[in-house]
């Protein structure tokens, strides 16, 4: 089995040179020792080789079994699982760097899934849960590799800063290391990624003092290669933990605060639904029309106004849905369109959920006033974008939210926010389905199923929610997180 192309990231050579510039020994005699885990097209091999390693001080391993040109800049081992590899080999390194894949564990099989799930945590001895990614496999074999004192330098997706799989390492890293520092990229360093990266530098493997992970986070990738070079930044700051939570009395499962539906279900949308170019050329009055959210990329912002939702019409978006009220039957464009055959755009009454509303099957069933709405499937995790319009409605497309008391919209923007906290982020990489375009999907009553932090006040919670959603539609979820956290 040979790795999945869909999980190789190839380093660009600026990173790569950062990468080895940061673990470069200051003596010119030096005689560390390298581990490159993951050599693939061997672009840190090459960056050893232009900082001057001699290949003898080198170690490559791959999965790949075919030869790559710079495979001579090193002493590499082709066609090996680096993880099985990591268990046998007596060999330690005072160096390690890598960019290793990124692949759910869950996602292998045989021997490999057997030795990524094999693979200790070196902080508390327990094995890499099937839910991980490989690159966390990785991680943890490499830091068992180290010598006393040894370094270690790591390009990380930016789920470092919020999977619950890694949060032991994440926690517990700087008790290994004389210091630890991670650089987040705000934007992709690689081409067909849509997130940050993180780099992680731990330094003084085994040392008997240490002090917390400095974090810098960069938008522009010269400033941050720059600081990974030299080893400083003047944005760096100590990571703070999320507190945990002490007693269940403090938390409470999303379904016990919402009730959550799906939107409105058609059973023929090319017929219901339209964009306002369509319902005038029908001659449709809008009193016929509920406006709606049809798509997922129709949220984009904490709140949706009436204003985002005339954007969205203007922009020829399909947000009209095709109801008409008792009143209109009579209106002759209406009945036209009432009684347009299906061949020429008329409605498929044969679907089953337009034959379940017979007689009036034009009468599409809306769900009750959502207080908000929910992206089921998207490029981002779930949010709850709070509806400020009472005429809006959502299709299936989307689920409602209403929650079960009446809270104002400070509170509700409280209990939103929530869902950002780190606690929170843990539980909802458990829950989501990650698919290899990019999306991710989440259930409804695996949604409800979160446990949420109690919100200790609501005073500014919409000015921070707002700031929160920001950030995740810009792909930045860390800084999401941490403004979550600040607020709770």
């Amino acid at each position: 089995m040979t790795p999945d192309q869909s999980c190789l990231v190839y380093t660009p050579e600026a990173l790569a040179d950062a990468l080895v510039a940061a673990l470069r020994p200051k003596r010119k005699a030096d005689e560390s020792r390298w581990l490159e885990p993951c050599v693939g097209q061997g672009a840190l091999l090459s960056a050893l080789a232009r900082s001057g390693i001699p290949s003898q001080q080198i170690t490559g391993v791959d999965l790949a079994g075919t030869p790559e040109p710079t495979d001579t800049l090193a002493c590499v081992r082709r066609g090996v699982d680096f993880l099985a590899w990591s268990k046998r080999t007596a060999l330690r390194f005072d160096r390690v760097v890598a960019n290793p894949p990124y692949l759910g564990i869950r996602e292998l099989a045989g021997s490999l899934l057997k030795n990524a799930l094999t693979t200790t945590v070196p902080i508390d001895g327990t094995l890499v849960p099937h839910r991980a990614n490989c690159w966390y496999a990785f991680l943890c074999a490499s830091i068992s590799l180290l010598r006393e004192g040894g370094h270690l330098a790591f390009i990380l997706p930016a789920a470092w800063e919020y999977a619950d799989y890694a949060a032991p390492m994440r926690e517990g890293i700087a008790s290994l290391f004389r210091t630890v520092k991670t650089y987040r990229s705000v934007h992709p360093l690689f081409s067909g990624v849509q997130e940050g990266s993180v780099v992680l530098v731990a330094e003084g493997y085994g040392a008997k003092e240490h002090g917390p992970i400095q974090r810098a986070e960069y938008k522009r990738a010269d400033f941050m290669l720059r600081a990974i070079k030299t080893g400083a930044s003047r944005r760096a700051e100590p990571v703070i933990s999320a507190p945990s939570f002490v007693t269940k009395k403090e938390t409470k499962p999303l379904s016990q605060i919402v009730t959550i539906r799906i939107g409105a279900v058609t059973g023929d949308g090319s017929y219901f639904l339209m964009n306002e170019e369509r319902r005038k050329e029908l001659g449709l009055p809008t009193d016929a029309f509920v406006p709606i959210l049809s798509r997922a990329c129709h949220l984009e912002a904490a709140e949706v106004t009436h204003d985002h939702w005339k954007r969205l019409r203007d922009a020829g978006d399909r947000v009209w849905l095709f109801r008409p009220p008792e009143r209109l039957l009579k209106d002759r464009a209406v009945r036209s369109y009432l009684k347009l055959p299906k061949e020429d755009g008329g409605c498929d009454r044969t679907a089953l959920q337009v034959r379940r509303r017979e007689p009036t099957w034009f009468r599409v069933k809306l769900p009750q006033r959502p207080d908000g709405f929910v992206t089921g499937m998207g490029r981002f995790g779930p949010w709850i974008a709070l509806n400020r319009d009472p005429d809006l409605t959502a299709t299936n497309t989307l689920y409602a939210i209403r929650f079960n008391e009446r809270l104002t919209v400070a509170e509700q923007s409280a209990w939103a926010l929530m869902l950002f906290t780190e606690k929170v982020q843990q539980q909802m990489e458990r829950v989501l389905r990650r698919y290899p375009d990019g999306l991710v999907k989440v259930e409804p009553g695996d949604f409800g199923r979160l446990v949420l932090p109690v919100p200790k006040k609501s005073v500014g919670a919409l000015g921070v929610y707002r700031e929160v959603i920001e950030c995740v539609v810009a792909s930045d979820t860390a800084k999401a997180i941490k403004l979550a956290n600040r607020f709770a």
